[in-house]
């Protein structure tokens, strides 16, 4: 991945860092594509990453990866405030979910301030939920948006929780009265998690739901049903971190969008959720997408 590494600044004043890749001999491109990276994730681990820069490229548009505050398990994020520079120790275990309309607004920000035409909004996992998320409440700044493996979170929840979650939801308020940096108990999720980041996940499923792929209603209301962009979503076909067949997650995708007509779906034969040695037919997949909807 070749760029300029930048940073941006939220509202509530965190510095985040992204990689700005322009395609070589092309000073102004009219089209940018936003990358969110997933949970415990940031913007140059994922191996797909440094092929998608060279795809976007070659096609004359921009890339972006960028850290959202949740990036990687835990992390010291700079700070600042009245001429101070300070730190906050936050990442994807102390994360608030809904904070992340803070940290996409900011390089939306960016990229509406560096003259962008087209925003395409791309988010992987937990990113893609981000990425809907943010949409909701900002529709009109968005050309297309692209979900790479969209997780069944709440579906995957009560399957690891079952009966057990309403329990978990009661630890987590008890836990945040004393300590909102406190941990839940290790079976409560499957990685490293706060309570207070618990409770964003969990304690609302209209914020959270868009991909819970048993409840179409939940899944319009909780963001994908305000989007009447195109939209292109992609999986795996192994490891993939849902609860359904491939098939039933697409189309229930298309059934609660606001432009059903608009969405397309495609499998990435034998990737995983992180697509894992077939990152390039990964970016050939949606790099044809591109071609043919945005011209």
């Amino acid at each position: 991945m070749k760029g300029e590494l930048i940073t941006v600044e939220t509202d509530d004043h965190l510095i985040l860092h992204g990689m700005h890749c322009i395609p070589p001999r092309l000073a102004s491109p009219r089209a940018i594509v936003l990358h969110v990276h997933g949970i415990y994730g940031n913007f140059y681990e994922n191996t797909f990453l440094d092929v998608l820069t060279e795809a976007y490229n070659e096609i004359g548009m921009a890339f972006l990866p960028f850290n959202t505050r949740g990036h990687d398990y835990f992390a010291n994020v700079r700070t600042y405030m009245q001429g101070i520079y300070g730190c906050k120790r936050i990442g994807a275990a102390l994360d608030t979910f809904q904070d992340c309309d803070r940290d996409l607004h900011a390089w939306f920000n960016f990229a509406q301030a560096r003259g962008y035409e087209r925003i395409i909004l791309q988010g992987h996992s937990l990113g893609a939920m981000k990425a809907v998320y943010y949409f909701k409440s900002h529709p009109d700044f968005t050309s297309a948006i692209m979900l790479l493996s969209p997780p069944d979170h709440l579906g995957l929840q009560r399957a690891r929780a079952g009966d057990l979650q309403v329990g978990l939801l009661k630890t987590a308020t008890e836990l945040t009265q004393t300590n909102e940096h406190a941990l839940m108990p290790a079976s409560a999720y499957f990685d490293t998690i706060s309570a207070h980041t618990f409770l964003s996940f969990f304690s609302n499923p209209e914020d959270t739901g868009m991909f819970d792929y048993e409840n179409v209603p939940l899944m319009r209301k909780a963001g994908l049903g305000s989007i009447t962009c195109p939209m292109f979503v992609t999986f795996g076909t192994v490891q993939e971190a849902i609860t359904h067949p491939l098939d039933t997650c697409i189309s229930a995708i298309r059934e609660a969008a606001g432009r059903p007509d608009l969405v397309e779906g495609k499998a990435v034969d034998g990737a995983n959720h992180l697509y894992h040695f077939r990152e390039r037919r990964l970016a050939s997949i949606l790099v044809d997408w591109l071609n043919r909807t945005l011209k």
